[in-house]
C-alpha cells in the first residue's frame, strides 16, 4: 500500500483531536495521559500549513510536522498513531518523504528533532535515515505526571541524506 504526505486540512481536526487525546498514541512523545488539546489550537497549527497526515492509500494513519527553528534549521516530528499500522515500516517511509521533500523545497541545510531515550524504537529510526546524536540530557524534559525524562537531541544534514535507488519521490507539493 502506497504510503503518502497531504498537508492538513480543517476536515483533519476530528482525527488529530482523537490521536492526541490518546494515551496509547502520545505516551512515546512524553504525554503518558494523552495531550489536552482543543480543536482550535489543532486547526491554527493546520492553518500555518507545516501540520501533515500519513496516508496510507486513502486512509490517515498518522502524522509529521516541520517548523523553522531559532537557529534556522528546521525541526521535524512524525508519529504513526493507527496502532495497527505501527511497526510495518511507515514511519520511516513516511520520514523519508519529509525530509526528501525539506531538502529538495531548499529550506535547510540542517534537520534537527529531539526524542525521550526511552523511545529506543524512534531513535533506531532516525539512526537509519542517518540522524546522528549532538547532545543528550538527563531529566530534561518534565511530563505531566512530573516524572523526568532524559533527552537526546539528533541532526542530519543534507549531504548526509540518501534515498535508496528505488525511493519513490514524494514531490514537493505540500512544502512551503
Amino acid at each position: 500500500m502506497e504510503i503518502w504526505l497531504r498537508k492538513a486540512e480543517e476536515g483533519d481536526v476530528a482525527q488529530l483531536l482523537a490521536w492526541y487525546l490518546d494515551p496509547e498514541t502520545m505516551r512515546h512523545v512524553g504525554f503518558p495521559n494523552g495531550l489536552s488539546e482543543e480543536a482550535e489550537d489543532i486547526l491554527a497549527r493546520i492553518e500555518s500549513g507545516t501540520r501533515l497526515m500519513i496516508m496510507k492509500g486513502e486512509q490517515a494513519i498518522g502524522e509529521c510536522n516541520y517548523r523553522q527553528t531559532e537557529t534556522g534549521s528546521y525541526a521535524v516530528g512524525i508519529k504513526v498513531c493507527e496502532a495497527d499500522e505501527r511497526g510495518r515500516g511507515y514511519g520511516k517511509t513516511s520520514l523519508q518523504l519529509l525530509l526528501q521533500a525539506i531538502f529538495e523545497a531548499g529550506l535547510t541545510e540542517e534537520i534537527e528533532l529531539t526524542v525521550l531515550q526511552e523511545n529506543r524504537r524512534a531513535i533506531g529510526l532516525y539512526e537509519k535515515v542517518g540522524f546522528k546524536t549532538t547532545d543528550r540530557r538527563e531529566a530534561d524534559f518534565i511530563d505531566e505526571e512530573q516524572k523526568r525524562h532524559a533527552v537526546q537531541h539528533m541532526a542530519l544534514q543534507k549531504v548526509d541524506f540518501w534515498l535508496p535507488e528505488d525511493f519513490a519521490s514524494g514531490g514537493c507539493d505540500f512544502i512551503k
